[in-house]
């Protein structure tokens, strides 16, 4: 076959994009294929942001409900399993309230920016803790050690080496790239009010959070002005996204890669030989086309992966009529998130909220140990954003001041006095999966390219359901140390559960992973430990969807560490090399 291409890429998130330049920079003749249309100048994104009367994740960027539909927060108010009102088909329990953008860039454009790395039990939940249900990973945290420091120095991460060496036994071959973010005035009161503190039995220390923003100038960007808006966008791009490697990989001087926008993919062809031979796509105005290659990557995320997997038939040499990739019967289930229990408080003291990136301390305390064996590890994040998340401020405040009839200085003096003193912390809870927590295609709706929408399985086991309780726990012993107590949630929201006689509300993390697990067992997961796909071996599925586990950091930088090890092994497929990111570590004090 004549390939005009070497490698087709689906989807220009994070993951596209950094395979894209990889392999172009590898001499390969590389496609991405973007279901949605390319961004404009980031101006015009900021105004729709600053414009915006809801200020959500996606209200900068450009939403398109008939060609490249994606889900939105304010589909979980009123009935959020209308699913003739929302892109995703929720058939609960639990909604499932995460959401991403099908735009060039995908949901790294609304980001936080926040670039944890997985510690090495996160790796081995099963093994070590014997958590009924969990999964161990086919890699560990020595394996990927490597490609997490090419990630850091590939997108650009400040944080500090010192404090983060060997943190729950995860070292570091290298120092960042940039030195840390400063702490705020919020995190320095925080960790002297806890300093003489034991929570839980534990002393707690606030660490500078390492974050894929500029500290200082660096890649032809500015350092982050402390704009506070980096969800759902950073006005200057001090804070890394996905246009700026996609960027590069289309103007490498031999190979440079090209990006067909508005083509959306609707169906992986395979041979009876089960070697994929070509991506389907329609255009925004009804073409069908289909474009060929040597490899094929899936760079989609967990739920627009399997989605495509499922549109795609396949009968194998047994003559099983399935799926792609799906003879273990994976593709789709043990869909996962972090769940978020979100406590917020007054202050006795101004703070001053709302100043510098969204969050520069975490607290590890609780990312690991014996706990784990009852309930979900979490690690929790101080935010400088107020009662943003929590009661929508100041929004909500001073539409209350002013029903109140309160105007002018006396308005002002209000709420400055309450905003200084606003705190909210967030308990990031990993999720175990669940085969019944699943993706699959909607059969009632879907769009105007007659392509079907996700319907969206979701619950959280009693193992998560302690971890509330916990972290409920500790929210209260911290903020008791700061002077008030905490509230945490409000039975009208969307995803309000109770359990043990207490009232929680389920918030989403923007963490969508698993449906496409690794492991080494094709029977029971999608891909082998270098995301090659079991059942073809030309095919790669790349992203949070491979994750067995979901871990305890934010998921991006393990995403990005497994997209260059991915591209790796790629260009060597193909003969080729992928050329190592330089590692340059800013010196340490």
């Amino acid at each position: 076959m004549n390939n005009e291409f070497d490698v087709v890429i689906v989807g220009s998130g994070i993951t596209g994009a950094l395979i894209s330049e990889r392999l172009a920079k590898s001499g390969l003749r590389v496609l991405v294929l973007e279901a949605g249309p390319k961004l404009k100048d980031r101006q015009t994104h900021a105004n729709s942001f600053y414009q915006a009367a809801a200020k959500i994740p996606s209200s900068p960027w450009p939403e398109n409900k008939d060609f490249s539909p994606s889900p939105n927060v304010l589909d979980l108010f009123g009935d959020w399993k209308d699913g003739s009102k929302s892109y995703l088909h929720q058939k609960g329990p639990l909604p499932f309230s995460s959401t991403w953008e099908r735009t060039s860039g995908g949901a790294v454009n609304h980001w936080q920016g926040i670039a944890l790395r997985h510690v090495p039990n996160d790796f081995k939940l099963l093994s070590t803790y014997d958590v009924k249900g969990a999964q161990d990973w086919p890699i560990d945290y020595n394996e990927l050690e490597e490609w997490y420091t090419q990630a850091e120095h590939m997108i650009g991460v400040s944080g500090s080496h010192e404090a983060w060496n060997g943190v729950l036994e995860a070292y570091r071959s290298a120092s960042y790239p940039m030195p840390p973010i400063p702490h705020t005035y919020l995190d320095r009161v925080l960790q002297k009010r806890l300093k003489s503190s034991l929570v839980e039995g534990k002393e707690l220390h606030v660490l500078p959070v390492p974050q894929a923003r500029n500290s200082i100038g660096r890649d032809g960007r500015p350092p982050c002005m402390g704009n506070n808006t980096c969800i759902p966008i950073c006005p200057i791009q001090a804070k890394y996204d996905s246009a700026i490697t996609l960027q590069r990989a289309t103007k490498v001087h031999d190979t440079p890669a090209k990006v067909y926008y508005k083509s959306v993919a609707t169906e992986v062809q395979v041979e009876s030989s089960g070697k994929v031979s070509g991506i389907s796509y329609k255009t925004w105005d009804g073409a069908r086309r289909t474009v060929t290659a040597r490899r094929y990557v899936i760079a989609a995320n967990a739920v627009e992966t399997p989605k495509l997997l499922l549109m795609s038939k396949w009968k194998t040499r047994s003559g099983l009529a399935t799926k792609v990739g799906n003879r273990s019967d994976q593709v789709g289930r043990n869909l996962m998130d972090h769940l978020v229990n979100l406590g917020w408080a007054l202050v006795d003291e101004p703070v001053y909220s709302f100043r510098g990136p969204l969050s520069t301390g975490t607290i590890e305390a609780f990312r690991d140990g014996c706990h784990r064996r009852d309930h979900s590890a979490f690690v929790l994040a101080v935010s400088n954003t107020g009662w943003g998340w929590a009661a929508n401020a100041p929004y909500n405040l001073v539409h209350d001041c002013v029903k109140k009839g309160l105007y002018g200085k006396i308005l002002r003096k209000k709420l400055a006095n309450h905003m200084h003193r606003q705190i909210s912390i967030t308990a990031e809870m990993e999720q175990l999966p669940s085969p019944g927590n699943r993706v699959t295609l909607s059969k009632k709706y879907q769009d105007k390219l007659d392509i079907p929408h996700p319907e969206i399985s979701y619950n959280i086991s009693n193992y998560n359901r302690e971890a509330f309780i916990k972290s409920k726990h500790v929210l209260s012993q911290i903020f008791a140390t700061l002077g008030e107590e905490y509230t945490s949630s409000s039975s009208d929201s969307a995803g309000a559960f109770s359990y043990k006689g207490d009232l929680f509300t389920l918030r989403g993390a923007g963490h969508v992973m698993g449906t496409t697990r690794m492991g080494d067992n094709p029977n029971t997961s999608v891909v082998d430990k270098n995301l090659r796909c079991h059942d073809h071996e030309n095919l790669f599925l790349v992203g949070s969807g491979v994750f067995p586990a979901s871990g305890t950091a934010n998921p991006t930088l393990t995403i990005a560490a497994l997209a260059l090890r991915a591209a790796s092994t790629v260009a060597n497929d193909l003969g080729f090399v992928s050329p190592k990111v330089k590692v340059h570590g800013f010196p340490q004090p």
